[in-house]
């Protein structure tokens, strides 16, 4: 069961406390992203709280202002970042979950364990997929839900907990990876947030490239030739295996693209929502 309250923006303060951006947002473009929410007409946004594991597991939701009994298609958007540097704020809500909402969608989004008032710490791959396969099933018995349209979505370790919900049995139509790590192995960077004892089995588990036969679902990858957080050979190399395996994928690299693809956001966004209706029953 989810729990719906008001969503209450974080304080500017307290994103730069919880070092939530770094660098930080400049201060006066959260206080645009307040009044473009404040200014939405057809989106609702709540913050949720659901149970997984027995735990408190935190996230959002955004969805027309208007819900039809079982007439919208579900996406779930995954979170970059690890702990609560990217949690899910109000950039979350108007970047990456409205112009679905904005669209007919239901958009449910996860904090993952451990995040921004949550229970237990974050595993980076690990226990914590269950949160998103959980909050997935849960959004799927939302009367809103038409039934028949899944989606997912993630940006960075959200592209990689995409892939491990693919691994562990997410049934969707279709999924999106946005500059989505595929693979850790040998990288120490990745290896220091993995509590596991052996590092290297920790790393191959949350690595799509080591089991791409398992990403059976359509699945569309983006990422900007300027990346320089998850480099572009993250989606070109999965996307050969993909084709040398025969698996439906769309791969698109966008010259000059930073690792948010800011400056092609709108590209973006145009792409995602394509692909979503291509795959819609």
């Amino acid at each position: 069961m989810i729990s719906f309250s008001p969503f209450i923006p974080h304080s500017y303060q307290h994103l730069l406390d919880s070092k939530t951006f770094v660098p930080a947002l400049p201060e006066k473009f959260y206080e645009g992203l307040l009044r473009e929410h404040e200014a939405l007409e057809n989106v609702q946004t709540h913050s949720i709280a659901y149970e997984n594991d027995g735990l408190k597991i935190t996230g959002l939701f955004c969805a027309p202002k208007t819900i039809n009994p079982a007439g919208h298609p579900v996406v779930i958007y995954n979170r970059g970042g690890r702990n609560e540097y990217g949690k899910l704020t109000l950039l979350s809500v108007m970047r990456s979950m409205a112009p679905f909402a904005e669209k007919g969608y239901l958009a449910f989004a996860s904090n993952y364990r451990g995040n921004d008032g949550g229970d237990g710490h974050d595993e980076f791959g690990g226990g914590d997929v269950g949160d998103v396969l959980k909050l997935l099933s849960l959004a799927q018995n939302h009367e809103g839900f038409d039934g028949k349209n899944s989606f997912m979505v993630g940006h960075s370790r959200g592209g990689m907990m995409t892939y491990l919900s693919l691994k562990n049995g997410a049934k969707l139509n279709a999924a999106v990876s946005i500059a989505g790590i595929s693979d850790l192995r040998g990288n120490g960077n990745f290896a220091q947030f993995i509590d596991e004892n052996d590092k290297e089995e920790g790393l191959a588990a949350r690595s799509a490239q080591a089991w791409p036969e398992a990403l059976t679902t359509p699945l569309l990858l983006l990422h900007g030739t300027r990346d320089d957080a998850v480099g572009a050979e993250h989606s070109t190399q999965l996307a050969a295996q993909l084709a040398e395996l025969g698996l439906r994928h769309e791969l698109e690299i966008y010259e000059g693209g930073n690792h948010a693809l800011v400056r092609h956001w709108d590209e973006v966004l145009a792409r995602i929502t394509g692909w979503l209706e291509e795959h819609r029953k």
